[in-house]
């Protein structure tokens, strides 16, 4: 979250986060970082693509699992950097969509959501439209089975989180004082004499 402000804050704005960070979850709090060990741990004992993908969304995302397996095909974009997830794990017909919020995909991540998409586009009869993770999170026995099955722990499980995430309570302000602008090149200090 101190990188999130810091990295605001050289564009002229004020990123505040909630205040009581304990009830929230999101990236930085449920989220775990994806390295070489994790990933191949993933890729080993989970040799279906799809259920790989799954837990990989949920381990760098930190989000709810009803809102994960909501994910569609067409929410991983085509380089397979970014992906959608919706808000609001109910799909209201004849209404607007609700709020989509986009997570970065960590590189090391990135074949395996490209695996996935490639598989399920792969499937006769899908569309864009369809479930990315569907039948990965399904029943309470299934979603054990692939957590069992993972061996890795998953914060987004055991923190408590009623409220929404961090990242969707924080605010942002422009800040209207202009900033310094950092110079690529050190100012000249005019000559030297011997």
């Amino acid at each position: 979250m101190r990188g999130a402000q810091a990295a605001f804050l050289s564009r002229s704005l004020l990123l505040n986060v909630p205040d009581d960070l304990t009830s929230r979850a999101g990236p930085g709090i449920t989220t775990v970082p994806l390295t070489p060990r994790t990933v191949h741990t993933i890729t080993v004992r989970l040799p279906n693509p799809l259920r790989a993908a799954a837990i990989a969304a949920l381990l760098f995302t930190g989000t709810d699992t009803s809102l994960l397996s909501m994910t569609q095909i067409a929410s991983v974009d085509k380089d397979g950097t970014t992906v959608a997830i919706d808000r609001d794990s109910r799909i209201n017909i004849g209404e607007a969509p609700g709020p989509r919020h986009l997570y970065a995909i960590p590189p090391r991540a990135r074949p395996l959501l490209r695996a996935a998409v490639e598989f399920r586009r792969r499937t006769p009869r899908t569309a864009d439209n369809h479930g990315l993770f569907a039948n990965c999170f399904g029943t309470t026995p299934r979603f054990e089975a692939l957590i069992a099955d993972a061996g890795l722990p998953v914060p987004a499980l055991v923190h408590p989180h009623a409220e929404d995430d961090w990242h969707t309570a924080a605010r942002c302000w422009h800040l209207h004082t202009p900033t310094p602008s950092a110079p690529n090149v050190p100012p000249r200090l005019g000559e030297l004499h011997p």
